[in-house]
């Protein structure tokens, strides 16, 4: 829906700015948790990506699992 995707949007802006505002923005987001909805596309799979860059420990949800199988392995890739 539209307010989703608005929130979506809010969410995915701040991690922007907190990543460009804290050069140890990684340290910030170190072992936090965060849920992301709608993670298999669009924003919400940005946002995860995002969040997963930062060390946080990510929990996607979102309606096609395939996409989340997807998400899921290239996090892990670049984890290492």
């Amino acid at each position: 829906t539209v307010i989703r995707l608005i929130v979506l949007f809010f969410v995915s802006n701040f991690c922007v700015k907190l990543q460009k505002r804290f050069s140890v923005s990684s340290q910030i987001m170190k072992d936090k948790v965060v849920i992301v909805t709608g993670a298999s596309s669009g924003i919400g799979r940005s946002t995860a990506k995002l969040f997963a860059k930062n060390k946080a420990k990510v929990i996607a949800v979102g309606r096609n699992e395939k996409e989340l199988a997807s998400l899921r392995d290239e996090i892990q890739e670049k984890k290492g």
